[in-house]
């Protein structure tokens, strides 16, 4: 059964699947201005995306920001991701670096890989081929594909990780 404080996002994911965007927003923003922070994230995301009445990224990052201060971990992503392009001003490839590393602690998959490919090639963080392999191989052991693929280099280069010819073929396959 669904309580009464969840009611905006279940209405507003209906709302979403069936792409009535408009309708969708105003109920994402409705369980966003009483807290809640999938709501938030949602508001984000479509104003990000410019899927509603506005395509607008100060919204979005508002958004973004409300959700991830509340540890929603997709919205950290998602910020991180705007911040590591350089979309929002202020923030810099390390403020993205270690929003990427607090979604991942939060077991965020998408977040997991970006860290590590950041510790990989020292961006915005100092260089660790071990540790960035280590959380890459996080989410490829999970499944994501990029992280998957990327571990299947990383074994046949040795780059760090022991070389292994047998491992490349394990990843290529899951």
């Amino acid at each position: 059964q669904i309580s009464t404080d969840d009611l905006p996002y279940a209405v507003a994911r209906h709302y979403y699947a069936n792409k009535l965007y408009n309708s969708a927003m105003t109920e994402f923003e409705r369980g966003a201005s009483m807290g809640d922070p999938d709501c938030m994230l949602m508001a984000g995301i479509i104003y990000l995306r410019g899927e509603s009445k506005t395509l607008s990224l100060a919204k979005a990052v508002k958004w973004l920001t409300r959700a991830s201060e509340k540890k929603q971990a997709m919205a950290m992503c998602e910020l991180a991701h705007l911040w590591a392009d350089g979309v929002v001003t202020g923030k810099t490839r390390s403020d993205a670096a270690q929003l990427y590393k607090e979604s991942a602690e939060l077991g965020w998959g998408e977040s997991c890989f970006q860290y590590g490919l950041m510790l990989m090639r020292g961006d915005g963080v100092a260089c660790s081929k071990s540790d960035g392999a280590a959380w890459i191989q996080k989410v490829a052991d999970k499944g994501h594909a990029y992280a998957c693929y990327t571990m299947a280099v990383l074994y046949s280069r040795g780059e760090g990780v022991q070389q292994d010819n047998a491992k490349p073929s394990h990843y290529l396959h899951m």
